[in-house]
């Protein structure tokens, strides 16, 4: 294994640490995917940010959501805006 910054690099998977992160809202989660599908996805006329791949595309995204709920936290905000998120890759 591989440690690099906050993410922890397996042979199959990265897998994000902490693992107490969430999305705020729904409209942060429509920017994330849409960011996440410009960087990762197929080739998007008029995205202008890099693409760490080049040409390259991933072929699909597996996300494993995975939280922690703190003392006295709602547990709907650990996995509040992910269904939009997902909705939005579907697109």
């Amino acid at each position: 294994m591989l440690l690099c910054d906050a993410t922890l690099l397996t042979a199959r998977r990265f897998i994000a640490i902490p693992t107490n992160q969430s999305i705020n809202n729904d409209a942060s989660a429509v920017v994330f995917s849409e960011f996440f599908w410009g960087a990762f996805g197929p080739v998007v006329e008029g995205y202008d940010d890099p693409c760490p791949f080049g040409d390259a595309v991933l072929d699909g995204f597996d996300f494993d959501i995975g939280s922690i709920l703190k003392a006295g936290q709602d547990p709907s905000a650990l996995y509040r805006g992910y269904a939009t998120m997902i909705d939005t890759l579907r697109g």
